[in-house]
């Protein structure tokens, strides 16, 4: 009796679909996940800012009107973040409106911090906040994330506004704020 040799073209074809309908249904699930660790990990970054611009504005030595002053904000904040690497000529970029290359700031947690203004006279503060604003934006998963991008349902980089009173907020309606409430 001859003794068959290899598959059949119907059990390489059932294999392969088979492998294809678990390959689509594990697409999404990886992708939600990606998701939810992003909403984790910017909880955690905007809970750090509230507390860190917290202890800053009550700090009298350094801001006696109680509130902050241009051009120290960044370097205040980094004397205070666990960063990685960090000197002072970090906060002295060209601060533009787009995400450059290196970031002003790197935690330990991975995370990179970019600071799109030097001073409290560059953005309106969104809702809830009064007057100017510094922009903070932050790469959740930092260099070693998949993707770096500021849109987009796998956004990894996300934005935090500080007021000159110490106010830290997000604009209304935007991924972050959802973020905050669930």
């Amino acid at each position: 009796m001859k003794t068959k040799k290899g598959f059949s073209f119907g059990e390489m074809l059932a294999t392969i679909i088979i492998i294809g309908i678990v390959s689509a249904l594990s697409i999404p699930i990886i992708s939600q996940s990606l998701s939810n660790q992003n909403k984790s990990l910017y909880r955690s970054a905007f809970q750090s800012v509230e507390t860190i611009v917290s202890e800053l504005v009550n700090d009298v030595t350094l801001y006696p009107s109680g509130e902050f002053s241009n051009n120290t904000f960044c370097s205040n904040f980094f004397s205070l973040v666990n960063s990685i690497g960090y000197s002072d000529s970090n906060c002295a970029n060209n601060f533009s409106s787009n995400i450059p290359d290196i970031p002003n700031g790197e935690t330990t947690n991975g995370m990179r911090w970019y600071f799109l203004e030097k001073d409290f006279e560059s953005d309106e503060c969104p809702d809830g906040a009064s007057g100017e604003c510094i922009k903070i934006s932050v790469d959740v998963n930092g260099k070693s994330g998949a993707n770096t991008t500021t849109s987009g349902s796998n956004r990894d980089i996300f934005d935090i506004y500080i007021s000159k009173d110490g106010k830290v907020t997000v604009k209304s309606g935007s991924d972050e704020a959802d973020f905050l409430l669930n």
